[in-house]
């Protein structure tokens, strides 16, 4: 909770009617134009979708019988860190794996980052992008993970749908965020067993790393 002082000071800049949003503070403040005035705690994260801190990368990829799909993200090289959290769907059996400290041989395609709000002019510092390969030794010549740290491996929904088997949809959610390493080179790689699509979110807010 903030000092008397600190909410006194919000309440005097919120005069005009427009949310006031302390990213450090998890507080809004607005007063109406009634001059009735309330407060509203928030999450830290939806302080920063607010703030225009927080992006979004949205995908949908169709993927072969053993393709191999990496989106490859370099943080950004100050001290910005990102906060990071997914969302995984498999249409049938899905394996995923996350790495850290990949080397990218091969450029991919370039991914923008969207910002969550709207109204934000600001853009993020992580630079991304994917590549789809049909195997995984193309996969590990164009992002090599010989040296990497694996962060996090799993499956989502079982079977591959074939004439004696059945599939299953599945999906994965990281709730708790990965405060990512600055300057490093991170891919989440995606295959399947059979055709299938992939529905794959990484979301993500970048904030000052705070003084040790």
């Amino acid at each position: 909770m903030p000092s008397l002082e600190a909410l006194e000071y919000m309440l005097e800049n919120s005069l005009n009617g427009i949310p006031l949003v302390v990213p450090t503070g998890g507080i809004e403040v607005k007063a109406p134009a009634s001059n009735e005035m309330y407060v509203c705690n928030i999450d830290y994260e939806h302080v920063q979708i607010h703030a225009g801190n927080a992006y979004t990368i949205k995908d949908v990829v169709e993927l072969s019988d053993g393709e191999y799909y990496d989106l490859r993200f370099t943080t950004p090289n100050s001290l910005k860190l990102p906060h990071v959290t997914f969302t995984l769907i498999g249409e049938k059996e899905v394996e995923y794996w996350i790495y850290e400290g990949v080397t990218i041989e091969t450029a991919g395609t370039a991914v923008t980052p969207m910002n969550n709000n709207r109204n934000s002019t600001n853009t993020s510092d992580m630079v991304a992008s994917t590549i789809l390969n049909t195997n995984v030794g193309n996969a590990n010549a164009d992002t090599a993970i010989a040296t990497a740290t694996l962060l996090e491996h799993g499956k989502v929904g079982t079977g591959t749908a074939g004439f004696f088997s059945s599939a299953d949809s599945g999906s994965s959610e990281r709730q708790n965020e990965w405060v990512l390493d600055t300057n490093t080179i991170y891919s989440f790689r995606a295959t399947a067993p059979a055709a299938c699509y992939l529905d794959f979110a990484l979301h993500w807010y970048e904030v000052i790393k705070p003084h040790d």
